[in-house]
């Protein structure tokens, strides 16, 4: 649990405790005005469970992604939606929990608490983004290395943490390196990192990255040095695993894997993740039935041919079965073969073009939850024939099957639908982290993170 914490940085959490402030104050004084008639401690505990409530919609609509917080209208048009979401629900609680009168000063004291929350919060993430978007504010990485490894993690870093960290430039681990890219190189190029610690107390480093292709010849005695002092040092992989959820496959050895915590597959877990998968796909259906309903009618109506697509998919240790989604493309669509789904793809249908961007397409798969093939949570399920291909371009492919396949995943969450192998290796670096760091914490964050991708879908085909 302590690695999921770890991807939140300690600004995040201050954020989230500023939101959580701010949500708190405007529900106590809306509902001094709407529960007239309850104590102090009432009121505190209504306002408290309001906010806390707040908090989970923010999440599930990820308005604690990165690409939000630093994004101002993104942060506007998720706050909006989130603010109708908890007045509407708010609302309903009022009148059936409370049984209250909805009009009056009720209804008006509402709509001003939930609105002048949410606008200090947005408020709020203004201040915040353009303070720490300063350089100063932001965590300053030395990086170790300066090969094609170096380069790939420096570009990783600038393009997914540019707001948060700080690449002052690269070091020679050995005095033959060679450069690639253009990577700023800090000292003397004939030099390798053997001076290394004179170089951080020159230049101020918060934070050493190693990203080399062979440790063979590191100036480990000056790392050493650096880390007794106070300075953390990291290598790339641990620190995109810790920093991002993503384990880079290009980077990662064999060893590094074996010798690092994870991959818990303890008895007790994986009854507690069965338990969960039964639980939250049972309340799927039932929650879903009404819009399954239409979508049956809707697929039917536009097209003849079956309701329902059935697949051949790969699961738990490579074991093939059968999965079951509304039938979204025309019933021709393989005749060719088997291929990979293509942006505005002719084949698909325009309900099931509507079905897919909204994952209605795949609720069907929760009877194979039930039954036991899938999880709700786990590495996204691919075809035997894809897999064929991908095990063999891909290392580590094979361990994504350790656990059974889920309908949502880290993967799905965190990056766009794949159709490639370039695709495919981003989404392993995804999977690998989940399968690696498994549990339930982290399926109920992914649960909650699923809301956004299907209120707000990117990448869907």
């Amino acid at each position: 649990m302590k690695r999921i914490f770890q991807q939140t940085s300690r600004r995040f959490a201050v954020l989230a405790a500023s939101d959580f402030l701010w949500l708190l104050g405007f529900f106590y004084a809306g509902a001094t005005v709407i529960f007239d008639q309850f104590s102090e401690r009432q009121l505190l505990t209504t306002s408290v469970l309001g906010a806390t409530f707040s908090l989970v919609v923010f999440f599930s609509l990820g308005l604690y992604g990165r690409e939000t917080i630093y994004s101002e209208q993104q942060s506007l048009y998720r706050l909006t939606a989130a603010g109708l979401i908890d007045f509407t629900l708010f609302y309903f609680a009022i009148i059936v929990g409370f049984k209250l009168d909805p009009g009056g000063r009720a209804y008006l004291s509402l709509l001003v608490a939930v609105m002048a929350g949410h606008a200090a919060v947005f408020v709020t993430r203004l201040f915040f983004v353009r303070t720490f978007d300063l350089a100063f504010m932001r965590r300053s990485l030395l990086i170790v290395g300066c090969g094609k490894r170096a380069e790939r993690f420096r570009q990783f870093v600038v393009g997914k943490l540019r707001q948060e960290v700080n690449v002052l430039g690269h070091v020679r681990a050995t005095a033959n390196e060679v450069v690639e890219g253009n990577p700023i190189l800090i000292g003397d190029e004939a030099k390798s990192g053997a001076d290394l610690d004179r170089i951080v107390e020159d230049i101020g480093v918060d934070e050493i990255i190693v990203a080399v292709e062979n440790q063979r010849g590191m100036p480990i005695d000056a790392l050493l040095r650096c880390k007794t002092a106070g300075i953390r040092v990291r290598d790339d992989v641990a620190f995109l695993e810790e920093e991002v959820g993503y384990i880079d496959t290009t980077a990662v050895t064999a060893g590094w894997l074996v010798f690092r915590q994870g991959f818990s597959r303890t008895d007790l877990f994986l009854l507690a993740k069965r338990v969960f998968d039964i639980v939250v796909s049972s309340a799927l259906l039932l929650f879903t039935l009404p819009i399954t309903a239409v979508a049956a009618a809707l697929v039917k109506l536009e097209s003849r041919g079956p309701l329902f697509y059935s697949q051949e998919r790969v699961g738990l240790d490579g074991n093939v079965f059968t999965v079951v989604k509304f039938r979204s493309m025309t019933v021709d669509a393989e005749k060719d073969g088997p291929q990979w789904a293509a942006k505005k793809d002719a084949r698909i249908t325009r309900i099931g073009n509507i079905l897919r961007k909204t994952r209605i397409d795949e609720i069907p798969q929760v009877f194979n939850v039930l039954r036991g093939d899938m999880s709700f949570v786990g590495p996204r399920p691919e075809r035997p024939m894809f897999v064929a291909e991908l095990r063999e371009q891909l290392r580590f492919y094979d361990e994504r099957h350790r656990l059974k396949p889920g309908i949502t995943g880290w993967a799905q969450i965190n990056y766009p639908y794949g159709a490639s192998i370039d695709d495919a290796r981003e989404k392993l670096s995804y999977d690998l982290y989940y399968v690696k760091n498994a549990s339930i914490f982290l399926d109920v964050l992914i649960l909650l993170q699923t809301v956004r991708v299907i209120i707000f879908p990117s990448g869907a085909r």
